[in-house]
């Protein structure tokens, strides 16, 4: 097995510019500055609702819209990292293994983002679901916010059951990319795909909502792809149709530079004799120092 890069050392060259795909835009667009202004009144009119049913000595209502507030808060916590245009962390890319020992680069989804799912789902469960035991089961005041706070633990509450075992049996995880010689291993959150090199014909970079992602275009019917938690249920392989699979790398979810792991995949793709250094401590020096463009 290989063993990346240690995070730590001595200086690194200045790593060369890459050319940005046209599609990724260089600065927050309107509409991810309209979400983050969105999050940001809203959480201001439900701190000054949960301060003024407080005032008033309306104490339950109270504690459901401060509830509330720190939901939309958490919620806001995840949603501004997503929002970096521009990342330089490597620290992310490192060597792994897929299965049957396969050495490759392995590029991490983000360990905050991983965290922040998990302690979202946990809130909207133990949050809802507690104050709908409150009243379905200790007899609390029937009005109007709990109620609808309620109803929705009666549906969150088995859900982040459900999601809390999934993690527990290792059917949800982190999830990573992994770039070996024979091609490209890709582990999401709930499912698992491959696809060898040579039936790789593309690598697209477009733009969901202004962040960024890359589709690998996939010949067809040469998508290798496998659920790996029941919360998958009806998920399908990505592409218009089954016969234009696409592996879709939500590459904005990830800490290292969207630029960097696109001419990643592009280079590799491009160059079949580079291949093989993907299995040792060459791979993850290139990616890291950006040397993507010249042969």
């Amino acid at each position: 097995m290989i063993h990346g890069a240690a995070a730590t050392g001595p200086p690194q060259p200045p790593r060369p510019e890459l050319p940005r795909p046209a599609e990724w835009p260089e600065r927050p667009g309107r509409s991810m500055v309209g979400d983050l202004v969105f999050l940001g009144v809203l959480t201001v009119f439900l701190a000054a609702m949960a301060a003024g049913m407080l005032a008033t000595g309306a104490t339950q209502v109270a504690a459901v819209f401060l509830g509330m507030t720190t939901l939309v808060v958490l919620v806001t916590a995840g949603v501004v990292p997503l929002h970096r245009v521009s990342r330089r962390a490597v620290g992310a890319i490192d060597a792994g293994t897929a299965a049957l020992g396969e050495a490759g680069v392995r590029l991490r989804y983000s360990a905050w983002w991983y965290t922040w799912v998990l302690v979202l789902i946990a809130s909207l469960g133990a949050g809802p679901g507690a104050l709908a035991l409150y009243l379905f089961v200790g007899g609390g005041e029937y009005q109007s916010p709990q109620v609808v706070m309620a109803l929705i633990g009666v549906v969150s509450l088995p859900f982040a059951l459900w999601f809390g075992f999934e993690v527990l049996r290792g059917g949800v995880t982190r999830g990573e990319v992994l770039l070996t010689p024979r091609g490209i291993h890709h582990r999401g959150m709930i499912h698992k795909e491959f696809v060898a090199w040579e039936d790789v014909f593309g690598v697209a970079a477009v733009s969901r909502r202004g962040l960024p992602v890359i589709l690998v275009m996939v010949a067809p019917g040469r998508l290798q792809w496998e659920a790996t938690s029941s919360l998958s249920i009806g998920r399908k392989p990505g592409g218009p149709t089954d016969l234009t699979p696409v592996v879709e790398l939500s590459i904005y979810l990830f800490p290292v530079d969207p630029v960097l792991a696109y001419h990643a995949l592009e280079y590799y793709r491009t160059r079949r004799e580079a291949r093989a250094e993907l299995a040792t401590n060459a791979g993850p020096q290139r990616i890291r120092s950006g040397a993507l463009l010249s042969r």
